[in-house]
């Protein structure tokens, strides 16, 4: 799923924290196993906004960036989510 520059201060949404809500409500209404997300921007605000409240769920952050560079705080990654009981 393509999240927009989730958490990003100047690209995508405007709302981080709507954002962060209504992905976090994707998740629960789809109910799926394994998530795969990309444009993460804010590594930090995906594991206190979304996987923090979604305890049975665990995530895995690929250490690879895109569209910047590495040292960007704001570099677009990949997140795997997954239940944990699966």
């Amino acid at each position: 799923l393509n999240v927009e520059w989730l958490g990003h201060p100047s690209n995508g949404p405007s709302d981080n924290a709507l954002q962060a809500r209504n992905l976090r409500a994707l998740i629960q209404r789809m109910d799926a196993d394994v998530y795969t997300f990309q444009e993460i921007a804010d590594t930090t605000l995906f594991a206190d906004s979304v996987t923090a409240k979604l305890p049975e769920y665990r995530y895995v952050i690929s250490p690879f960036v895109s569209n910047a560079g590495d040292n960007d705080p704001f570099a677009q990654r990949v997140v795997f989510l997954y239940k944990a009981a699966t």
